[in-house]
């Protein structure tokens, strides 16, 4: 029976990752490992959730060297400094890519059943080498499907997150806030792209996985409910960055296409214009004018 580390990504919200951590704790797969990584939290969410770890009476290891060798169910570590997603979780894979396991990226504004484990791990011992992502139903309404699995993208840089099963053989990435596969992808794959910081990195991994005859796959059963932008939310940010990586990812893969994915960036700026959303028209305008001008990407504070 091998091995499933869970990486929650845990940056500032420390609420939405212990609930995530309760219903995890519950999975009826028995081994597993959850680690949670705080990726420098300004807010001391590091410090509150040891003491609510603590308080809860779990016991935790706080060493990513003992990450391998730990009893404990739950690590808790800090990655000891924001460079963001991909960053964040590579610094835990580096730690743990010898081994013979699976591991769960997964966003820690989710809930998961105490089956999901066990879908992934059954979908992933009949297929090998193959990234998988699970489906995704609202965290508010409950039935209703926001993601299967992944997206898809055309030359336009539109992209569109898949909902239904008869469109799952269009996957061109699965959502990097709940993939799942075996570490061995890691090598042959190497680590997630740090250079996009926010967005788009788990497209860039799986465009390489595809090329070198990977395969995306849905398992069906492997349900997470997602509070959608728990995370990052829906405003500055989260523009500016799906901007200025949409560009980064197109010149880097699809240099002839660029020109359309400024045209449909032009478009959505234009909606939000029209939606009085100042804050997000601004973000798209600042990610166009530093992309033009080659201009590093800006970052929070």
């Amino acid at each position: 029976m091998k091995k499933v580390y869970v990486l929650l990504l845990n940056y500032q919200n420390w609420q939405d990752t212990l609930e995530c951590l309760d219903t995890l704790l519950k999975s009826d797969y028995p081994n597993y490992h959850v680690v949670i990584a705080d990726n420098c939290s300004p807010n001391g969410a590091y410090e509150v959730l040891k003491e609510k770890l603590a308080q809860k009476n779990i016991v935790f290891n706080e060493k990513i060297s003992e990450l391998v060798f730990t009893f404990c169910k739950v690590s808790l570590v800090q990655t000891g400094y924001n460079g963001g997603f991909a960053f964040g979780n590579n610094f835990v894979i580096k730690h743990l890519i010898n081994e013979d396991a699976y591991i769960w990226l997964l966003n820690p504004d989710t809930v998961v059943t105490d089956q999901t484990i066990s879908a992934f791990v059954n979908c992933a011992n009949a297929i090998p080498l193959t990234v998988w992502g699970g489906v995704s139903y609202s965290y508010t309404y409950k039935n209703k499907v926001v993601m299967y699995g992944g997206g898809t993208y055309n030359s336009w840089g539109i992209v569109r997150s898949i909902k239904k099963r008869k469109d799952a053989h269009l996957l061109r990435y699965i959502h990097g806030g709940n993939l799942f596969t075996h570490l061995s992808s890691f090598c042959i794959n190497g680590f997630i792209a740090e250079d996009y910081f926010l967005y788009w990195e788990e497209t860039d991994w799986c465009y390489h996985f595809l090329k070198r005859g990977g395969a995306l796959r849905v398992c069906e059963n492997a349900v997470v409910y997602d509070k959608i932008g728990g995370s990052v939310g829906k405003g500055y940010w989260q523009a500016y960055f799906m901007t200025y990586n949409k560009f980064r990812f197109f010149q880097k893969y699809f240099h002839q296409h660029l020109w359309k994915s400024f045209l449909t960036i032009f478009y959505y700026m234009i909606i939000e214009m029209l939606r009085s959303n100042r804050e997000r028209t601004a973000a798209i305008l600042q990610a166009c004018i530093d992309f033009w001008r080659k201009r590093p990407m800006s970052r929070p504070e």
